[in-house]
This record gives structure tokens, sequence and C-alpha cells, in this order.
């Protein structure tokens, strides 16, 4: 089990014992302390022999993770994120998805710890309502993947790295994640995995608790690094996932918008005044559920700002931070 933590002193300490506690007979825990400059390395020094402790000057959470990974005597590799608590029956859950040969990766679900900020609960269903175009947050889902394998099981394009388990020997064939990028690194690498013919797939009943963002800005900058990092998956892959076709079919809808209220305006009005609400209830809808209306909106206009900035950013030349 592998753990990249930087300055992550409010919830490493519960991460560590979430790990520690699994009801799982044998199992290693190597942590990766990236540079931190609060007390994370005094809270991991506390464990003693239980966990293996790395300590790096902040090399980023890819090439830490390709540290821990080098370190890794297993023959699976589990991974999450200092700010995440796992279930006890995390590592079966994951485990129990290689059902056959060809399962090169398998991921769980992402749920919200019971003391997060209310704000980070709020992202964490915002981020929910949104999974079908990002992928990142899962409903559960059914499909049929072979008579060795549970139904509950789902055949997906990517898991993120804070909830994922795979075979070691694909880091042998493929190499690890890809040097100096973050975040995206895991779509990066679960892409590498799918074209080399591995399957990934997805288990809702291995569940992660993950510690969100607390505030807007953090929000913010968020959206920001995930939209620049999509374009450069974008101009390595091409276009693959379908939040890909996000800023193209914005970028056409507002060329078509003002070139049609140039010539119709009442009509280009009406039009545009109706997706809105229909945009509008679909979130109030999603928001009802925990009484967030006008933080979802918020949220909602934040990410298309923000993630077209960052895209475009990248894609422009504008902002290009990994080659």
């Amino acid at each position: 089990i592998i753990i990249p933590v930087k300055n992550g002193e409010k919830t490493i300490g519960k991460c560590v014992d979430s790990v520690l506690a699994l009801d799982w007979p044998d199992f290693e825990v190597i942590t990766v302390n990236d540079g931190s400059s609060d007390s994370t390395g005094e809270i991991l020094k506390k464990y003693g022999s239980k966990i293996k402790v790395i300590t790096t000057q902040g090399v980023g959470p890819s090439n830490a993770r390709n540290l821990a990974v080098k370190e890794a005597k297993g023959e699976f590799i589990a991974s999450t994120d200092g700010d995440c608590i796992v279930e006890s029956n995390w590592l079966k859950e994951l485990y129990s998805g290689f059902c056959e040969d060809k399962v090169g990766g398998v991921g769980g679900s992402q749920q919200s710890p019971d003391d997060d900020t209310q704000f980070g609960k709020t992202v964490a269903h915002f981020m929910k309502s949104i999974g079908f175009v990002t992928d990142y947050i899962k409903p559960a889902g059914e499909t049929d993947n072979g008579k060795d394998c549970k139904p509950e099981l789902k055949d997906v394009e990517h898991n993120p790295t804070c909830n994922v388990m795979y075979r070691k020997k694909i880091f042998d064939e493929l190499g690890g994640f890809y040097p100096g990028l973050w975040p995206g690194e895991d779509v990066e690498f679960d892409r590498k995995v799918s074209k080399a013919g591995w399957r990934l797939l997805y288990n809702p009943q291995a569940a992660v608790y993950h510690y969100r963002t607390p505030d807007i800005r953090g929000f913010s900058r968020m959206m920001y690094s995930y939209g620049r990092v999509q374009s450069w998956l974008v101009r390595k892959f091409g276009f693959f996932r379908k939040i890909h076709y996000v800023p193209v079919a914005l970028a056409a809808f507002l060329a078509g918008w003002i070139f049609i209220l140039a010539k119709k305006p009442a009509f280009t009005a009406a039009v545009t005044f109706a997706a809105a609400l229909c945009a509008f209830f679909y979130f109030l809808k999603s928001a009802r559920s925990i009484g967030k209306s006008f933080e979802f909106i918020l949220l909602f206009a934040v990410t298309v700002i923000f993630w077209n900035k960052g895209f475009f950013a990248d894609m422009l030349g504008f902002d290009r931070r990994v080659k």
C-alpha cells in the first residue's frame, strides 16, 4: 500500500490508522513524505516499524508514487492518498476484482468523511453529480464481466489513485506515472494500461473517505489544474474522454451563439434562457438532498470558468508546465 503525502498533518494520522486496521493478513505500507513543511514527518515517525517512510524534498505525487512502487515487494500495489480514510474491507474488495488474468487494475468509490467541512461535503456531492462527464467519482453500476466476476463490477477507463490497486508487473511493463505530471498522472497511466490491453474495473464496495478542499479558492485552483492537465492529455493521446469534448463544444456553442445573436436576438435569448433553466433545475435536484442549492450553482459556474480557463491556457501555450 503506497501513500504519498505533503503537508497532511490534519489527516495523515487518520489515514495510516485506517490502513493498519485493514482486515487483511499480510501487507506492507510505504508512505512518501514529499517535502512536507508541517508536522507530517513527526506524525509518521510515531508508527515506527509498522510502516516504511520515504522522505523527499518535494518530487511531486508522480515521482513519489514511483519511488514507493520500486520499494514495494508485493505482487499487487494498492494506492490511496494522505487525505483519505479506507474501509476495513478495502483491500479485500479491490483484490476481489482481479477475477481474470486480463484485469490490470481495480478502483473503488469515494465518500465524504463525517468530520469533513460542510464545503468539502458539498464538493464531493457536486463531483458525483458531474461524474457522468468527468469519470472521477462514479455511481454504482452493473455489467456482465464474465462468470468469474462479481455482478457489481464495472469496466471503466480510469480509476483515481486515491483508491486503486494494480498488478505490480504493469509498472515493470509500462513504466510508472509520468514524471512531473499532476494532477492527471493517474489518467495518463490508465490510458497506457488500457492501450496495452489490460482491463480496468470499478468496485463500488471498495470505499475510501476523501477529505476535500475546504474553500472556494482551493476548489477554483483545483479546477484550473484539472483543465490544464486535460489539455496536455489531449495533446498526447488525442480526444479519448467525454470531458475532452467539453471545451470544443463550449467554443462551438459560443461561436454559434454570437452568430445567431446577431441574426435573431430574441430567439437566441429564448434558447439561452431555456438551456440555463434546464441546467439550473438539474443541479437543483441534485443539491436539494443536501440543502445546498446556491453552493451547487456556484460550484458549477466556477467549474465551467476555471476548468476551461486551464484547458485553453495549456492548449494555446500560455501555461504549459509539463513537457
